[in-house]
């Protein structure tokens, strides 16, 4: 039964599920959206398996790393003990009823006249301009290398999306390094969206630079915004106690746990759009997240 995937036939919505732990009588199936629920034998029938399930081993990848943490006694996950995502969707309800198309969220994350380092529209645009492969040039000389990580720090700073700390490592770079992060760039730019996160990664490993969660997923989220999130690391980690809280992330950026944050976001994302709320991608939930897991935030949020 090893890496063997099955999936609720009366529950799609949990997601892909793996065996975590088992008995004569009852199993411990580990979720997609989080949740470890115990099944009798009775209804191992309701279990089907899946064969050829779209992105298969991501699925796995991420199963694994939710069933790490998953209590091996035979017992289903426990309720969150910090609020669930209905109460952050009252949240944005009661404030802004039109959701994200509310213009004093508008005004300061998406665009408007004040120009603020949340605003992510003019950071967009701006990737579409420098970052664009017919633009950049080709990294064959240090010359040229370095005009491609400049193009690539120019856009980030731009941003909120780096701290300080890791602004100045990028800033920072110098001989092979930069030749490495150039080719690198360029190499995740032109990958399937798929492959653009281990692409980039690897690229950072290779240059020596710490793998943090900023530095290796504002470039892939700025690259593909509605298919890859640029994580917030402190407040993903509570986001995931409510909604998967058998998850343990990774302090540094790794394939698994951004798999895991990925698969959250995608999941925020869907529930949002269901509840009209109206999110354009996913830099929306990234805010979303953000906004609505500060103390007090409905009073926050009325008051920003």
């Amino acid at each position: 039964m090893e890496q063997q995937l099955f999936q609720h036939v009366n529950r799609p919505e949990w997601g892909l599920a793996m065996v975590a732990s088992e008995q004569p009588t009852r199993r411990v199936y580990q979720f997609e959206d989080g949740q470890a629920r115990v099944i009798a034998q009775a209804y191992w029938k309701l279990m089907k398996p899946v064969e050829d399930a779209e992105q298969l081993q991501r699925a796995v990848r991420r199963l694994r790393l939710l069933v790490k943490g998953t209590d091996v006694a035979m017992k289903s996950s426990p309720v969150a003990s910090e609020g669930n995502l209905e109460d952050q969707l009252s949240i944005v309800k009661e404030v802004w009823p039109e959701g994200f198309a509310n213009p004093t969220y508008t005004h300061r994350y998406r665009s408007g006249k004040s120009k603020l380092k949340s605003q992510i529209e003019p950071v967009l645009a701006l990737v579409e301009e420098q970052w664009n492969l017919d633009a950049l040039p080709d990294p064959e000389t240090p010359a040229t290398a370095k005009k491609v990580v400049d193009a690539l720090a120019h856009v980030l700073g731009k941003s909120d999306l780096l701290s300080a700390t890791e602004r100045k490592a990028l800033d920072g770079l110098s001989g092979k390094a930069v030749a490495t992060v150039a080719q690198g760039f360029l190499a995740m730019l032109g990958a399937d969206i798929d492959r653009r996160f281990t692409v980039w990664l690897e690229t950072l490993q290779d240059a020596g630079l710490a793998p943090s969660w900023g530095l290796v997923t504002a470039p892939v989220a700025l690259s593909a915004p509605e298919q890859h999130v640029a994580v917030r690391p402190s407040v993903f980690k509570r986001q995931a106690k409510i909604l998967m809280p058998t998850l343990k992330i990774s302090s540094e950026a790794t394939l698994e746990s951004y798999d895991a944050m990925l698969g959250m976001s995608l999941r925020i994302f869907r529930d949002l759009k269901n509840a009209n709320l109206a999110p354009k991608d996913l830099f929306d939930v990234r805010n979303f997240i953000f906004l609505t897991l500060r103390t007090d935030a409905a009073r926050k949020l009325a008051d920003l």
